[in-house]
C-alpha cells in the first residue's frame, strides 16, 4: 500500500457507508486521471446532509437508509435500531479521516447499487482506520499535511479495524430511546425513507454451495465486493476458492476456460484464496497436457494438434 498523498472529503454518511456498509462507488460530477490507481484517504465532512440542522441530518440519514436498502445491506422495514446505527455511524465519521482506499477506475455507468453518477469513483482495498484521525477537510481532493499523513500511516501499521455498530437498543438509556423514537417518527412523517419490498436471500455459505460454473463464481464475487467487508469477504473467498479448486476447475477442459478463471481470480480474489485457485489451475493444465494424444514420427515425440 503506497503512501496517501491526498484525501477526498465526503458527507459523513457516505464516508461511514464506505467503512461499514460495503459502498465501493463514490459518486462525483468529475474525475481526476492522476489519482487512478492511487491510494487516497477517505474523510468525513463536518455535517450530515452537507449542511447543519435537523432537516439536513434527516435528509442525509434517509438517503443513506434508502441506498442501504437498495444495496440490500439492511432489510426493510427500516426501524429505530437501523436508524440509530446509521446516525451514530455518520456522526462518528464527521470531521475525521476514517479509511484509505485505492481508486481503481472512473465509470459513467455501473450495475453497482451504490452508483448514482454521473461519474463513479470505483474503490477497492478499503482499509478502515482503527482510530479515525480528526482533521478539517476541504472541497475536492486536498493534500494531506505531513503530520496528518504520519498519523494515518501509524493507523495502517495496525490491523485494519472494523466498525463497531450496536444492532439493538439494549444499552440505550431511556433518554436515548425517546430521542430515537422521535427521530424515527420525524423521518416517517416526512416520508423520507423509501422501503423496497423484502427480498428472500440465501446466506453467503449457501450461495457458495450453489456455484456450479465459473460465471456463477464471478457473479458471486462481484456481489461480495459490493456488499461485504472484512472477515465476511475473507471467509467467503476461502470457501469459494476451495469450491473452485475441488469442483469447478476439474470440469474444465479447454485453455480458454482455464484462462478465463485465472483472469477472474487475479481481478477479484485476494492473495491467499487466489493462490489456492491458481495452484488448482496449474494442476488441471498439467492433467490436460498429459491427456493430449501424442504421435511418434521418426522417433520424435510430437503433440497432436487439432489443426
Amino acid at each position: 500500500m503506497s503512501a496517501q498523498r491526498f484525501a477526498l472529503t465526503l458527507w459523513p454518511e457516505w464516508a461511514y457507508a464506505i467503512c461499514a456498509l460495503g459502498k465501493r462507488v463514490e459518486n462525483r460530477t468529475w474525475s481526476r486521471a492522476s489519482v487512478q490507481g492511487q491510494w487516497i484517504a477517505i474523510h468525513g465532512g463536518a455535517s450530515i446532509g452537507g449542511r447543519k440542522g435537523q432537516d439536513a441530518e434527516a435528509d442525509g440519514i434517509a438517503e443513506l437508509a434508502t441506498m442501504a436498502v437498495r444495496a440490500r445491506v439492511i432489510s426493510p422495514p427500516v426501524g429505530e435500531a437501523e436508524l440509530r446505527i446509521l446516525r451514530e455511524g455518520a456522526r462518528a465519521a464527521a470531521g475525521k479521516i476514517v479509511a484509505v482506499a485505492q481508486v481503481q477506475e472512473f465509470v459513467r455507468a455501473s450495475a453497482d447499487p451504490w452508483f448514482v453518477g454521473p461519474v463513479g469513483w470505483v474503490l477497492r482495498g478499503v482499509a478502515v482506520l482503527p482510530q479515525p484521525v480528526p482533521v478539517k477537510g476541504a472541497q475536492g481532493l486536498w493534500p494531506l499535511g505531513e503530520e496528518v499523513a504520519a498519523q494515518v500511516r501509524l493507523q495502517l501499521q495496525a490491523r485494519p479495524g472494523r466498525p463497531r455498530a450496536r444492532d439493538d437498543l439494549r444499552f440505550a438509556t431511556p433518554r436515548d430511546r425517546e430521542e430515537l423514537s422521535q427521530f424515527a417518527g420525524y423521518l416517517r412523517e416526512r416520508g423520507r425513507v423509501w422501503v423496497a419490498p423484502p427480498a428472500q436471500e440465501l446466506a453467503w455459505p449457501d450461495r457458495v454451495a450453489r456455484v456450479q460454473t465459473a460465471a456463477d463464481a464471478e457473479a458471486l464475487l462481484r456481489d461480495l465486493q459490493r456488499r461485504a467487508t472484512g472477515n465476511t469477504v475473507e471467509a467467503v473467498e476461502g470457501r469459494l476458492a476451495d469450491r473452485l479448486a475441488a469442483v469447478i476447475i476439474p470440469q474444465l477442459s479447454s485453455e480458454e476456460d482455464l484462462a478465463a478463471v485465472e483472469a477472474m481470480v487475479r481481478v477479484f480474489l485476494h492473495v491467499p484464496p487466489g493462490r489456492v485457485v491458481l495452484r488448482a489451475l496449474a494442476a488441471r493444465r498439467a492433467e490436460l497436457e498429459q491427456e493430449r494424444p501424442r504421435l511418434y514420427l521418426g522417433g520424435e515425440e510430437r503433440l497432436e494438434h487439432d489443426d
